[in-house]
């Protein structure tokens, strides 16, 4: 029965000593990694060698010889002069006008070429049109096929409507 005791005890020594890594998902935000002060002084002060940024030079740097390299580095970070600004000539560009999206169904966008502030073409782009409404609309009715038309263009919907109506209009040859 000694023996059991001791075993069992020992088995718990173990188990307590091994991490338990089946419940790593299980663990508090207090448990995981974050930057504190001291790691974020580390980019703090930051010196520059060459065209790389290192941090500061620690005391095994000096001992290895970083320092040397330091002193050596004759490149230095310079801005570019903004005294004197000088405007770049821009006499033909391309502008989009509207919406960006290849598949803006209906939606007019315009592809303008300009020349200062002047515009020397405009090409336009419809978009998509078909969208399969009339096969959609076939076997509705006409209070139900205007929701159809409102979707075609979220710009215009009134004009959708009001096209549809006409044409149904005319076609049932009503006249006002």
């Amino acid at each position: 029965m000694n023996a059991v005791c001791q075993a069992r005890s020992l088995l718990i020594q173990i188990t307590r000593s091994v991490p338990n890594t089946l419940s790593f998902g299980k663990r508090s935000s207090h448990d995981l990694w974050y930057p504190d002060a001291e790691f974020m002084r580390e980019f703090k002060k930051a010196s520059v060698i060459g065209r790389v940024w290192m941090p500061e030079p620690t005391e095994y740097d000096k001992n290895v010889g970083i320092d040397k390299v330091f002193e050596k580095s004759s490149w230095q970070p310079t801005l570019p002069d903004l005294s004197e600004v000088h405007e770049k000539p821009l006499h033909y560009y391309l502008l989009n006008f509207g919406p960006q999206h290849p598949a803006a169904h209906g939606v007019l966008r315009l592809v303008l070429e300009l020349d200062n502030e002047m515009v020397m073409k405009a090409t336009p782009h419809i978009g998509l049109l078909h969208r399969a409404t009339e096969k959609l609309i076939e076997y509705k009715t006409y209070t139900q096929a205007v929701p159809y038309f409102d979707r075609m263009d979220y710009v215009s919907m009134m004009c959708n409507e009001t096209a549809f109506a006409l044409a149904v209009e005319k076609l049932l040859g009503f006249s006002f």
